[in-house]
Formats: C-alpha cells, sequence, structure tokens
C-alpha cells in the first residue's frame, strides 16, 4: 500500500481531497495532511510517505519550491500537484513531478494517478535485498525502552535520562542533518539560547564520551549550525522492522526464523517506557510497520497450517485490539477448524467490544466476511 502526504493550506481543499481518497484505503493509506507546509517538512522523514500531494499557491511557501525541499529530504518521493492553475503545470514537471491533477478531482482520477506510482515503485520493493542477520558486536533495542548493548556486556551501556532522550532523538533523525536550534528548542526550551547552546555542547560531549568509553560506533559530526550522527556495524532493531515491511513479497519458508525473530523480539511499542510525546508519529511507523510484517507471518502460519498461527493471533489481538484485518483471520483460522459457534460467539464479542468501547459498528468488509465464513 503506498503512503501518501497531503499538503492544501486551505482546509476545506484539503478535507475534500481525503474524501475522494477514502474510497481508495487498499491503495493508498494518508500518512499525514497538513495545512501548513513547513510542518510537513519537518515531519516527511518520520511519516515516510511514498509521494506527497501538494497545492502549488500557499502563502507559507510556493508549492513548487515546497516540492523541492520534500525532494532534497527524501529520495525517491512521488510529487503530484493538485492545484485549481492549470497554468503551472509546464513547471510542476520541470520540478520533476510524477503527475498534476486540476481541482476538482474525482476519486477515479486519483486512482489511475496512484496505480501509476504504484507501478513504478513496485519494482524498487522487489529488489529489496533480504535481510541477514550479521553477527554484529553492537546492538541498539528500541522495543519499549533504548538500550545499547556491546558483545562483552549483558547488560546496557548505562546512561542518564536527559542523554537517553538525546540520544533517541538523534537515532531517530540518523538520516538528517539535525539543526542544533531544533535541539536547543527541544530539549532546553526554557532556557536562554546562550545557555541552551552550552546545555547541548554538554551533553553531546557527555554522551559521545560513554560511547567511546565502551567503545560503541558511533560519532556525532557537527557542521556549521547541524549535527549529523554516524553508526556503523551495528543492529537497530526498529531498522529491521523498518527493512523487513517495505518488501511487500510472501514470506518464503527460508525467511520464516527471521520474521519470527523480529516479530517476537520486537514485543513492545518503540520507546513506549519512555513516552517522548516527540517520538509519537515515528512510534506510530514502527508500530504500523510491525503490524505490516506480523501480518505477514501470520498469512504465512495460516497458509501452511503451521500450529503458530492462533499463538500468534492472539499475541496480535492484545496489541491491535481494534484491527479488523486481525479479527477477520482469526475468524477465519476458527473456520478452518469448522468451529461455526466459535466464529459466531468471536464475532459477537468483537461486536460488542467495539460497540461499548468505541462507540462504533465493525467495518462492512469485516461482517462481509463473517458472513462469507458463515456460507451465506
Amino acid at each position: 500500500m503506498l503512503r501518501a502526504v497531503l499538503i492544501d493550506d486551505d482546509k476545506i481543499s484539503l478535507s475534500v481531497l481525503q474524501n475522494n481518497l477514502s474510497p481508495l484505503n487498499g491503495l493508498v493509506e494518508i500518512a499525514g495532511a497538513f495545512t501548513k507546509p513547513y510542518d510537513a517538512v519537518r515531519a516527511i522523514n518520520n511519516l515516510a510517505p511514498d509521494l506527497v500531494m501538494l497545492d502549488i499557491e500557499m502563502p507559507e511557501i510556493n508549492g513548487l519550491e515546497l516540492a523541492k525541499k520534500l525532494s532534497a529530504i527524501r529520495d525517491n518521493l512521488a510529487l503530484v500537484f493538485v492545484t485549481a492553475h492549470s497554468e503551472y503545470a509546464l513547471e510542476a514537471f520541470r520540478a520533476n513531478a510524477h503527475d498534476y491533477l486540476v481541482k476538482p478531482c474525482s476519486t477515479e482520477d486519483l486512482k489511475k494517478v496512484l496505480l501509476k506510482i504504484r507501478k513504478r515503485l513496485r519494482p524498487q520493493a522487489k529488489a529489496t535485498t533480504p535481510l541477514v542477520f550479521k553477527n554484529e558486536p553492537f546492538r541498539i533495542r528500541t522495543a519499549g525502552s533504548l538500550e545499547l548493548f556491546t558483545d562483552t556486556n549483558t547488560e546496557p551501556i548505562r546512561l542518564t535520562d536527559k542523554i537517553t532522550e538525546l540520544l533517541a532523538y538523534l537515532l531517530c533523525q540518523k538520516k538528517n542533518k539535525i539543526r542544533k536550534r531544533e535541539l536547543q528548542a527541544l530539549f532546553w526550551p526554557e532556557q536562554e539560547p546562550e545557555k541552551s547552546m552550552h546545555s547541548l555542547y554538554t551533553a553531546v560531549y557527555r554522551l559521545k564520551r560513554m560511547l567511546r568509553k565502551n567503545n560503541f560506533p558511533f560519532d556525532i559530526l557537527s557542521q556549521q549550525g547541524y549535527y549529523q550522527v554516524a553508526l556503523w556495524d551495528c543492529r537497530i532493531d526498529f531498522e529491521i522492522v523498518q527493512q523487513l515491511a517495505a518488501d511487500n513479497q510472501p514470506i518464503s519458508a527460508s525467511q520464516r526464523e527471521i520474521f519470527e525473530t523480529v516479530v517476537n523480539g520486537y514485543s513492545s511499542k518503540f520507546l513506549f517506557s519512555h513516552d517522548y510525546s516527540w517520538a509519537s508519529d515515528f512510534a506510530d511507523q514502527i508500530e504500523n510497520d510491525y503490524r505490516i510484517i506480523a501480518l505477514r507471518l501470520l498469512h504465512y502460519y495460516i497458509r501452511e497450517q503451521h500450529e503458530s498461527a492462533f499463538t500468534l493471533s492472539e499475541r496480535l489481538e492484545r496489541r491491535f485490539p481494534y484491527d479488523d484485518e486481525i479479527q477477520t483471520l482469526i475468524l477465519r483460522l476458527l473456520s478452518i477448524r469448522a468451529d461455526e459457534t466459535a466464529v459466531r460467539q468471536r464475532y459477537e464479542k468483537y461486536r460488542q467490544r467495539l460497540r461499548k468501547e468505541c462507540g462504533m459498528p465493525p467495518s462492512v468488509a469485516f461482517v462481509r466476511s463473517y458472513f462469507e465464513l458463515l456460507g451465506h
């Protein structure tokens, strides 16, 4: 499924675009929608979209300039201009736009564009390098909390709370240059600029000193108002989750062990115990990637009639209690056992849970699947 970010300074136009995309929820997922372009710039890497749909005439920044900024931040980003001004078409394609739509655009117009983008991106997904676990001596764990391990220590490296949070932020942004002023404002908002700069330098120095003491292959490079993270010979758990999620091919028997290791190992949400407000979007993205690979493993178990199918489905239900796709697969497993009574009971239990806890009925697709399993 494609991930899209939408940008339009006009709230009504943005809402119309979202509504027109909603029937295509099997083709595209809206990762974020913004009326302020620079909010999108700041969030683009965390959201990790495949494409951006954006207006051209906006007060903060022209959409053509915005497209250049977004492309500089994120490689292979498909750009689709959705605007009321047809006269910008030539300039848009000079800005490497993938497509250009004139408002109002229909769901069918959007579908055609999205199918073209998916076709263009699909070869990249097939070419994904298979994941191989090397015996890296250094590991970073982010499932639940941030912990750093070396091959000589079973206990994680001890860091102060402030330095742990700083390191967590740097890891989330490690593919980007990070503005020092951004770090000052985030971690020391109550301090004057000069003092917060001193606090930042001190924290970075202490972090680097602690990691060097443990021979950890990590450095922070300083470049004209920016920091850049350098990290090598190290396994980071959330990056493995991302890599597996990016390859949308069915799991083979030879891959099963890798998927099991990651699905079982990433047992809690990204940095869940730290409760960092700035990490929520990135955590949601990683959690969605985890869901993708866990569902692929569950599909594999069902296809191969593996005994672990029920165990995994129950774990996923606890982690994603309102997920219709997971519930559908649970019903399917019960149906395979020819237990119609259990299918009916599970459906009713989920329906009541949704009504009581969310105030909503199950989706039409879920209800349809239920009746199909019953043979109605």
